[in-house]
């Protein structure tokens, strides 16, 4: 009898020592998880898609910050449902540095969202392209949808931001499709 409750308190030790080690593992991940998502990173992303053009129809592309290493991820598509145009079907990864991203970062922070928004509020096109920009952290972030920013866009007040995009399409050597 003494020798099957020694067993039993053996066994509950031995639970109650990997229950404690299942939890000091919890609590570690969870630090990590914390740790990697407290140093804010700084991503841009833009979305463009074009009313009508076949090829090169969509495009993707994100700015983002890892450690110290500063990339930008295209990916280029077709429109939906057509064929023959396979080739604009693409995925590219730059590397950049971190002066490029910052001079980017700030172009985009000094941009006046009030005057942008207030110029375009009745502006409707049927033909031209959407543009999408997302910036900020993961959690936090600022989206400006905007209609063909290359349209009059002194009169829209959509210059700055269009100068920035066309510097992005020359990086990501997309510019005859800007």
């Amino acid at each position: 009898m003494k020798r099957i409750i020694r067993k039993k308190q053996q066994i509950l030790i031995q639970k109650k020592g990997n229950d404690m080690k299942n939890t000091i593992c919890y609590i570690i991940i969870m630090l990590l998880s914390v740790s990697i998502y407290s140093q804010g990173g700084r991503d841009i992303k833009i979305e463009y898609q074009h009313s009508k053009r076949i090829p090169y129809n969509y495009i993707s592309i994100e700015f983002q910050t890892l450690k110290n290493e500063y990339t930008v991820f295209v990916k280029t598509l077709q429109m939906n449902g057509k064929t023959g145009y396979e080739y604009s079907n693409t995925e590219k990864k730059i590397l950049i540095d971190k002066h490029y991203f910052d001079s980017v970062y700030e172009k985009i922070l000094k941009l006046d969202f009030k005057q942008i928004i207030l110029s375009n509020e009745n502006v409707v096109g049927s033909d031209g392209f959407d543009v999408s920009l997302v910036f900020g952290s993961s959690q936090n972030n600022i989206t400006l949808n905007v209609w063909t920013p290359n349209y009059d866009s002194e009169k829209r007040g959509l210059s700055d931001l269009n100068d920035i995009l066309k510097d992005i399409f020359i990086l990501i050597d997309l510019i005859d499709y800007y």
